[in-house]
């Protein structure tokens, strides 16, 4: 996927913020999925539950962050057996500078997270972030 971004929002429920996540398919196809996030352990703000209708809740760990421009996030869960890892660096800005980067990528190796499969994802001005609207018939 390319074109991958993520708004996060508040609620009305205490603890509680929307995850709104979009992206184009390889095949052009704009898609979004929207759900949430929260800190059930007060004493552990940056693990999160995310939670996506029809997907398995998952565990998040915010690594480091500068709390204004960037984050290092992982996880790591266990569905049947596959253990299933996923890393991001966050950024407020589509384009993230090679310093943010490695500040954020050398998290990973200080927890012991092999990053050799990371990919990079486009963020060129042609990316649409916002669902397209359907024609109207009429």
């Amino acid at each position: 996927m390319y074109c991958v971004r993520a708004r996060y929002g508040a609620t009305d429920e205490p603890g509680v913020v929307s995850v709104y996540n979009v992206a184009t398919q390889p095949d052009g196809e704009f898609t979004s999925i929207t759900g949430s996030a929260s800190a059930p352990n007060a004493s552990a703000p940056g693990s999160l539950v995310v939670e996506f209708p029809g997907q398995p809740d998952g565990s998040y760990w915010v690594l480091d962050t500068d709390y204004t421009s960037w984050s290092a996030v992982y996880s790591c869960d266990n569905f049947g057996g596959l253990a299933v890892e996923f890393g991001w660096v966050l950024a407020r800005e589509n384009a993230v500078t090679e310093d943010v980067y490695n500040r954020a990528m050398s998290n990973f190796a200080k927890y012991g997270i092999d990053t050799s499969l990371f990919q990079k994802f486009y963020h060129g001005d042609d990316c649409v972030y916002d669902e397209p609207e359907t024609p109207q018939r009429s």
